[in-house]
């Protein structure tokens, strides 16, 4: 069963980000799986999601990289 974010949790995510170097991988389906608490259309976590806005490009580059990497195994489990 898929369950949608909140409204609050999208307008967070939808907050001008304060560093744009590194672009958000939002696809707009904003859309987790409730098993996996997994996006499943940028594949990131629901507190990868709610800490972008805040987060340093650093980061940013490594939940990218754990996102890709479930995407590219084809599961939402790693």
């Amino acid at each position: 069963m898929l369950d949608f974010f909140s409204v609050e949790a999208y307008f967070v995510a939808m907050r001008p980000q304060p560093n744009p170097c590194v672009a958000s991988p939002c696809v707009g389906v904003c859309t987790l799986d409730t098993k996996t608490d997994l996006c499943v259309g940028c594949w990131r976590t629901r507190a990868e999601v709610a800490s972008w806005v805040s987060v340093d490009d650093e980061c940013r580059l490594k939940i990218l990289a754990r996102a890709r990497r479930r995407r590219e195994a084809g599961t939402q489990s790693l």
